[in-house]
């Protein structure tokens, strides 16, 4: 993060999306950006305890953003989103090979969604997690070598 923008986030623009969403962002402590938000948070709590998950997130976040650009670096969706939430469940459960997802030198994290640990995921245990052959299994095994994965199974 540089000294001159204190936030640092991505923007969805993929499937007609145009928002910000908050599983990706950094900033520094007590700048515009983030106190803005905190605020606003703070306000929603102050009104009702309930929310559709998106009020405390991306509705909240992404007029902030938007009004304090100069502030901000904004990464490209593909950098930490490379498969979004619309594609998330057919391309992780696919057998799609990982190779564009490691060695595109744009792409520095990829985001999973919970939806697919609710769904097709659900039933599976880390050893099922781990050595299945679709393309989740082969991120996990590509980010946790096998040593490291063995060492932490024999100590549970």
């Amino acid at each position: 993060m540089t000294t001159q923008r204190p936030f640092l986030i991505t923007q969805r623009n993929s499937h007609n999306k145009n928002h910000y969403p908050v599983s990706f962002y950094g900033c520094r402590e007590n700048t515009k950006i983030i106190n803005q938000y905190c605020n606003a948070i703070d306000y929603n709590l102050a009104l009702k305890n309930e929310f559709h998950y998106t009020e405390l997130d991306s509705c909240s976040l992404t007029p902030i953003v938007n009004s304090n650009k100069p502030d901000a670096i904004v990464l490209p969706e593909k950098t930490v989103i490379p498969i979004p939430f619309e594609e998330a469940t057919e391309r992780y459960v696919s057998h799609a090979p990982i190779a564009p997802l490691i060695t595109n030198k744009d792409i520095f994290a990829v985001k999973l969604f919970n939806g697919l640990f609710k769904g097709y995921f659900y039933d599976y245990d880390i050893e099922q997690l781990y050595f299945d052959d679709s393309l989740l299994g082969e991120l996990f095994r590509f980010s946790v070598p096998k040593e490291v994965y063995e060492k932490n199974m024999n100590c549970s």
